[in-house]
């Protein structure tokens, strides 16, 4: 495999006289107190690095890309980026502690800097260095361009493998916590650490699907792309879980109010790039245990949306449409065959009669109002409610028997009419 150095040019031979030599020799043995000092005028400089515990691991990059300078005079060759294998290393551990690939690179130009002052004090110590030295200036350059060029290369890989690795672990923490199993993981404990999920401070489970009619491959693209919106723009830990995103999100004191209202910015935002989604909100909990609790009522208020785009609070719901929606199974055995039987041919059908009970109930039993809803003549709404009274025998202007209506399209809408 032939060797190109970091612009491009086939690396080649130089030749160095014996004064270069020496003064290679001379940075050789002085490797480390420049390393030391390349790592001090890094910390006074850059802040990002002073918050770090980097200082061993950038005095020893330093030490390596001096050493690459030295070593390309000793070989008489011009640097290139094969000669800065072990950058990627040095990279992950920038990432892994928030540096920046600007702060990264910045580092770079200091380091520089302190290898060209120290040229610079040989000069003055040696009487007639000084021609020699600008000579040197060409592979100084050659040395930092080639490092900037594999640092800037080992950077990006680098941290696409952390968000990947971070993603795995958020998927696992959440896994876990669905699951009704505490973490016990560091990586995970230190993820909920992060994102302020903590067994006394209040969070919210968010559920988010997409909206209308897609297939899944689309439902899955949707979600991905949701999820790296809402990891953005609201706090929280967000995961793509098969085709919904399923987000933990800390209150950090706050009413769920506000928190709803940045999740709403992230739904409204995400409308304006094409993807509808459809984001339910659980009520406020404390105790991490109760994430699969908080998880099922994140779940029913992204139902209540029907597949329409746009933020549902379970706390918005009234105590109907939560019992409406949330039927058990003595509830299934209890539908009466004569309302299982015409709700059953209804669904099987268009569904005209479940839609205007539905909107009759949406309507507080005004039939007038519901009537304008579906576009139809208040008569033509009458008919519909008298016929399913006649056929169900039950009475719309009692609520019970209304609920019991309710509870049996809700129940046989979800399983299918071969129920």
């Amino acid at each position: 495999m032939s060797l190109r150095s970091a612009t491009g040019r086939r690396p080649g031979k130089i030749r160095f006289d014996a004064e270069t030599l020496e003064l290679a020799a001379w940075t050789r043995e002085r490797l480390d107190i420049m390393a030391l000092a390349a790592a001090d005028a890094i910390w006074a400089e850059l802040p990002a690095y002073r918050e770090s515990d980097l200082h061993g691991d950038v005095a020893a990059h330093c030490e390596r890309i001096f050493g690459v300078f030295v070593t390309t005079i000793e070989e008489q060759r011009t640097p290139s980026v094969e000669d800065f294998p072990w950058t990627a290393a040095h990279a992950l551990r920038r990432v892994e502690s928030g540096i920046s690939l600007i702060d990264f690179l910045r580092a770079f130009r200091i380091a520089q800097l302190t290898l060209w002052e120290h040229i610079q004090d040989y000069v003055r110590e040696h009487t007639g260095a000084g021609e020699m030295a600008l000579s040197l200036v060409t592979h100084v350059m050659h040395t930092i361009e080639a490092g900037s060029s594999a640092a800037a290369t080992t950077y990006l890989e680098a941290q696409q493998y952390d968000l990947a690795d971070q993603e795995r672990i958020h998927r696992d923490l959440i896994d876990d916590l669905l699951d009704g199993r505490r973490p016990t993981v560091a990586p995970r404990l230190t993820s909920l650490d992060a994102a302020g999920l903590t067994d006394d401070q209040p969070f919210i489970v968010v559920t988010a699907r997409s909206a209308g009619t897609l297939s899944d491959d689309e439902r899955e693209l949707m979600a991905v792309k949701a999820r790296k919106m809402f990891a953005f723009g609201a706090a929280g830990i967000y995961v793509v879980r098969q085709v919904e995103v399923i987000g933990l999100v800390p209150l950090n004191g706050c009413p769920v109010s506000v928190a709803e209202a940045r999740l709403e910015r992230v739904a409204e935002e995400l409308q304006t790039r094409g993807v509808e989604m459809a984001v339910g909100l659980s009520t406020p909990h404390v105790h991490l245990d109760s994430t699969p609790d908080a998880f099922s009522e994140s779940q029913l208020a992204c139902e209540s949306l029907e597949g329409r785009p746009g933020v549902a609070s379970l706390s918005s719901l009234s105590t109907l449409d939560y019992l409406v929606r949330r039927p058990d199974e003595t509830v299934r055995r209890l539908i009466r065959p004569q309302v299982r039987s015409f709700l059953v041919e209804d669904l099987a059908g268009d569904g005209v009669y479940s839609e205007s009970l539905r909107a009759y109930v949406e309507h507080d039993l005004n039939a007038k109002e519901a009537a304008k809803s579906l576009h139809v003549h208040v008569n033509t709404m009458y008919y519909r409610l008298d016929r399913i009274a006649t056929r169900t025998g039950c009475d719309l202007r009692k609520v019970d028997q209304v609920i019991e209506l309710l509870l049996a399209v809700r129940m046989l809408s979800d399983t299918g009419t071969a129920s």
